[in-house]
């Protein structure tokens, strides 16, 4: 049969490669290859998911005439500093590198209007009166350094140059739009609510729901017209009570840790991206067991019981994390001796 697609999936130990690729899975004229740095480790699992694995020493020396899809914020930024990103018939522009440096994006939405936290952009600029302070990097890097002080002493000591301190927004949870866009305008969109994250100061989600909002829709769509965005992304809100109002947390510039649910719910989004009819499953949210495990066994049983019209997505290596929860650090760390 002859194959209609080859895809190059970058970073495809992430779990939106993962779900992404059980997602085209479904599409027999697809084929897809893991593509791997020489660094990064090759986990026996990759060769169920995925139709070939390859190895490089760096993006550059991929061929540019095929379909490279960056899933994590490294790669996805990699390949946007030498061209444009196309998928299908989206493609993603080089001026949304902007969102990555997160002083840059503040400081743009300050200058449209677009609600944010109050910020600074050193230690030394906090007053007394601001705390409890929400702290991350400066840079898009995928997680990294990131939590909350609720006085001075509580900040980390270590790399303050990477970092900016941010109001603290207490409210639960997070909300955010995953759309595609093409200079400046909406394509398509689907809005969520991510009820608990791992890490609980701001994360991954491991429960998310669908939601609707127009106010969400109506933010989403200024920024993307007043930054003549072109490509795909999720915009992240918190809810602030003070002001009454959504505020802009950031903009990714990349496929997102929970994007399953909007192309699962969405599709729109495969057929934009991928070139692939899907059906929508009008799923109630996802429950992502591995993230809920790495909080507590007991907290994931709680989140399961209290969500089981949820649906539950699993990912590879859940058994390492459930040993992780189980067996006493002593014993994990006897082990890895053994096995190394």
């Amino acid at each position: 049969m002859p194959v209609d697609k080859n895809l190059y999936f970058l970073q495809p130990t992430s779990d939106q490669a993962i779900s992404v690729a059980k997602i085209l899975n479904d599409h027999s004229l697809i084929l897809i290859t893991a593509v791997l740095l020489a660094h990064e480790k090759e986990p026996q699992y990759l060769k169920r998911i995925y139709n070939n694995i390859i190895k490089v020493d760096s993006y550059e020396e991929l061929n540019k005439n095929n379909i490279l899809v960056p899933f994590g914020a490294s790669s996805t930024e990699s390949l946007l500093k030498q061209s444009q990103i196309r998928l299908n018939k989206v493609a993603m522009s080089q001026n949304v590198l902007a969102v990555y440096d997160k002083p840059n994006f503040l400081k743009f939405c300050t200058e449209h209007d677009l609600p944010v936290p109050k910020t600074y952009l050193e230690e030394s600029l906090i007053p007394d009166t601001a705390y409890p302070i929400f702290y991350k990097q400066k840079h898009e890097k995928g997680g990294g350094i990131r939590g909350i002080a609720n006085s001075s002493k509580e900040l980390p000591q270590s790399f303050q140059e990477d970092l900016i301190y941010q109001e603290l927004i207490d409210t639960q949870g997070t909300y955010g739009v995953g759309f595609i866009a093409n200079e400046g305008n909406l394509l398509t969109s689907y809005c969520h609510f991510e009820e608990i994250s791992y890490p609980s100061s701001g994360g991954s989600a491991v429960v998310v729901k669908p939601v609707k909002n127009p106010r969400l829709i109506e933010l989403t769509k200024q920024f993307l017209k007043q930054s003549n965005y072109s490509g795909w992304g999720l915009a992240e809100f918190k809810w602030c009570s003070r002001r009454q109002d959504f505020v802009f947390m950031e903009v990714n510039a990349k496929f997102w840790a929970s994007c399953e649910l909007a192309l699962r719910n969405n599709a729109n989004f495969n057929k934009y991206l991928f070139g692939v009819d899907s059906k929508e499953d009008d799923i109630e949210g996802i429950v992502f067991l591995n993230r809920a495990l790495s909080l507590s066994l007991i907290r994931a049983l709680n989140i399961i019981r209290k969500n089981k019209n949820l649906s539950i997505v699993m990912y590879p290596m859940l058994s390492k994390v459930i040993a992780h929860k189980l067996l006493p650090k002593q014993l994990i760390k006897l082990i890895k001796k053994i096995i190394h």
